[in-house]
């Protein structure tokens, strides 16, 4: 858990806010499902959201309790065993976007930043070009310019 004198932690989220920042495959739960905070593979519970991206991990994830975890489809067998699966591309990547929800450092505000149905976090005083693309995970922060038909990734 991250030193609660830099961050504070936000939330519970849902399970629709987690598939609705990610992209993930709606999972066959009930989407008000609570998710309490953030864990790594080792210490999930059965409130917490990890996620899985190696095939390295599948032996941590086999005895890990997590409630949720966030892994590819390739590895979707292999997540935790009591856990609902959340499909994404990127697990690392889609867990860095909930953990940016979840815990914010005090001098900055989550509640000025758009979220973007792919999960990309764009500040509304950013300068966005015509026709860019911005990837599932990117964050762009107040000032940023991004010129026309740019791809940020």
């Amino acid at each position: 858990m991250p030193d609660p004198r830099f961050f504070k932690r936000l939330g519970p989220f849902r399970v629709s806010d987690i598939v609705s920042w990610t992209g993930a495959t709606k999972p066959s739960t009930d989407p008000d499902r609570k998710i309490l905070d953030l864990a790594d593979l080792s210490n999930a519970g059965s409130d917490d959201l990890c996620y899985l991206s190696s095939p390295k991990h599948v032996r941590i994830a086999k005895e890990c309790l997590a409630g949720f975890c966030l892994t590819t489809e390739y590895l979707k067998d292999s997540a935790p065993p009591e856990s609902v699966v959340l499909l994404v591309e990127d697990p690392q990547g889609a867990f860095s976007v909930v953990a940016d929800a979840f815990y914010t450092d005090h001098q900055s505000s989550l509640s000025n930043v758009e979220r973007r149905s792919n999960g990309a976090l764009v500040h509304p005083d950013a300068r966005i070009g015509e026709d860019v693309q911005i990837d599932p995970g990117a964050i762009i922060n107040a000032g940023a310019q991004i010129g026309a038909r740019s791809h940020i990734g």
